[in-house]
């Protein structure tokens, strides 16, 4: 082929814009420049200039106008019948790229360790689900490297953890907590208190999940102060075998008084440890970046809000 010709048809076809071509199916179709003028909501010369523009580019007759009607020519006929089904391809492919996006405006990820994610987010997400019909929120259950990795990929936009990441890539904000309390099942010894005094840990054994160790090192800190043994400690990496040895009464559990009302037996009894406050802190996660979408802003006030209700309510 002639490298002239090509490059002029190619000239040709970029000079070619979808209103154009829009407008001629549009005058095709409708058989009047008037009507399409109407239907297209622009003036009847921005038609007739479109149409002159668009056989310009090509170099070709496509319709042929008399006092009475529009008829078309043989390349225009075959143009209306390629160039609308055309149309109609691309209107499909940009119409699934609004709904897409729209979808993406009103779901939101949220990661979040599996502990955490069971304690907290079915209630969160709930609430904020009937404060905010047609949103939807998809809740990521991760380990806690993969909590990070998701949000770093993107697959998350924020997290709700109770570890903090120290990396600067990530904005943490703290924005609650819950009593960290020790159970003890119904034919416990200590059943039926509401509270337990350090004096009586002594010779307990205490079943925990490792995230707990550091506040379980606080009791027994605060025993070795006062000459007290520490009680034995089970220390597991699952809040099931936690539960399991706790239902066979095999000890008191720790956990969050949250997690003890959702999943223990109303028969258990929920105590305090006088004179300490055990807190698990769970802080909001998100990368640092500038472009968060709105739907990220209201989930966060959401559980800024939610917090600030539940924290009220316990110390009201």
């Amino acid at each position: 082929m002639d490298e002239s010709v090509s490059a002029t048809s190619r000239d040709a076809l970029r000079r070619v814009t979808l209103s154009d071509l829009g407008t001629f199916v549009a005058v095709a179709e409708l058989g009047s420049f008037s009507a399409a003028a109407g239907h297209l909501h622009v003036s009847q010369p921005a038609v007739t200039n479109r149409v002159q523009r668009l056989e310009a580019a090509l170099k070709t007759r496509l319709l042929t106008r008399t006092s009475r009607k529009v008829e078309m020519t043989p390349a225009g006929a075959l143009l209306l019948a390629e160039g609308s089904q055309a149309l109609d391809v691309l209107d499909g492919v940009l119409q699934g790229l609004v709904d897409t996006a729209a979808q993406k405006s009103s779901q939101i990820v949220v990661a979040s360790t599996p502990l955490t994610a069971a304690a907290l987010l079915p209630r969160l997400v709930r609430s904020y689900t009937d404060r905010h019909p047609g949103r939807d929120v998809i809740i990521l259950d991760l380990s806690y490297p993969e909590v990070l990795a998701a949000l770093q990929s993107g697959d998350a936009q924020l997290a709700i953890l109770s570890e903090e990441p120290t990396d600067d890539r990530f904005l943490v904000e703290p924005v609650g907590s819950d009593d960290v309390v020790l159970v003890a099942p119904p034919r416990h010894a200590l059943a039926g208190r509401a509270s337990v005094t350090l004096e009586a840990l002594v010779g307990e054994e205490v079943i925990l999940i490792d995230q707990y160790r550091p506040l379980f090192d606080l009791i027994v800190a605060a025993m070795d102060s006062k000459a007290l043994p520490a009680p034995t400690p089970h220390r597991l990496r699952s809040m099931g075998t936690v539960l399991g040895m706790f239902e066979a009464g095999m000890g008191l559990a720790m956990m969050t008084r949250t997690t003890a009302d959702l999943r223990c037996a109303a028969d258990s009894s929920v105590m305090d440890v006088e004179g300490m406050d055990l807190q698990r802190v769970y802080s909001l996660v998100l990368l640092r970046r500038p472009d968060r979408t709105g739907i990220v802003h209201e989930f966060s006030d959401h559980l800024r809000a939610s917090f600030t209700r539940e924290t009220e309510m316990r110390t009201g």
